[in-house]
């Protein structure tokens, strides 16, 4: 009988896009397990950082990434695997209020807050600001746009408190772009979305002993993050009451937060193509990763490939 070990610790942050964990959590036990112990653990932190360490360091047996972050993680020798996409799309980018952004122009000699160089919103905006003819990365490099790394809970705050108008926007994941707009510190440009349809944003990796040692169980929860998925992409009512229990947050805020993001567990499929895309990008126009790792290698996709998304109720 399953349910003998300790539940399986995840690191995620407390944000729309892992969603799927939040409205999964204590929600699901498969069959043979002891529902006295919960099949999984989430262990809620604030920075991205964080739960890479915790990866490192063995205190998590799996996590919630930003793909880049999970890629360089895996590319310095990490024992972790990629085996579902949480989401798609999933991030807004908003302007400072106070200082009146019209144009990307705009933004020249200002910072702009994001919640990790190693992030999909990071390619999203150095896309953008490139195509603009304007240069961006951190404060040592001198650009035109410089880029500060935040955890997303704070950027609204920092926003607010900004009374010299250094920030000239935030690249945020919901719900937090859309504090920001309600709390009218900010004003929306445009949401992730409309800058790459349908990107993937946060993926689910396992640590190599953990895919060893407890497989069935990773695929339990694979195959729960799924459910979970199909819940939310239907509106299910028991799903979103979950979800704003997860998010803590005012329940204006989960609609708008949710709807910035996909949960079709047919999409969540983890596919090399977009890794591809991704990688390439991060090596050779930003130069974040040094060399390339194996995808085949870093992809686990047995899990979710054993799951047919037509069975799931």
């Amino acid at each position: 009988i399953m349910g003998g070990l300790d539940p399986i610790r995840i690191g995620h942050l407390k944000i729309a896009d892992h969603l799927v964990l939040g409205t999964a959590e204590n929600s699901y036990t498969p069959v043979g397990w002891d529902q006295s112990r919960p099949l999984f653990q989430s262990l809620p932190m604030t920075r991205w950082d964080q739960i890479a360490h915790g990866l490192l360091e063995e205190t998590v047996d799996a996590a919630f990434l930003p793909a880049p972050l999970a890629l360089n993680l895996f590319g310095r020798g990490a024992g972790i695997r990629l085996t579902l996409l949480g989401h798609r799309g999933g991030s807004r980018f908003v302007t400072s209020r106070s200082v009146k952004i019209q144009k990307l122009s705009d933004f020249k000699g200002r910072s702009i807050l994001i919640s990790s160089l190693y992030s999909v919103n990071h390619i999203l905006l150095h896309r953008l600001f490139t195509a603009a003819g304007l240069t961006m990365g951190t404060h040592r490099e001198g650009k035109d746009v410089t880029l500060e790394e935040m955890p997303p809970e704070l950027m609204s705050e920092a926003l607010s408190l900004d009374h010299d108008g250094i920030i000239g926007g935030v690249m945020a994941e919901e719900p937090f772009g859309s504090l920001a707009v309600i709390r009218k510190t900010a004003i929306s440009f445009c949401s992730s979305s409309r800058l790459w349809p349908g990107h993937m944003g946060s993926v689910l990796v396992f640590r190599d002993e953990i895919l060893a040692q407890r497989a069935g169980e990773a695929g339990s929860i694979v195959q729960a993050f799924f459910k979970a998925g199909k819940q939310l992409h239907r509106d299910d009512r028991d799903a979103l009451a979950a979800a704003a229990l997860f998010l803590d947050q005012p329940g204006t805020l989960l609609g708008e937060a949710e709807s910035e993001c996909c949960y079709d567990p047919d999409l969540l499929m983890p596919g090399l193509g977009e890794l591809e895309v991704i990688q390439d990008y991060l090596v050779d126009q930003m130069g974040l990763m040094e060399a390339r790792v194996s995808l085949p290698e870093f992809v686990e996709a047995r899990f979710a490939q054993e799951i047919s998304v037509d069975s799931l109720s």
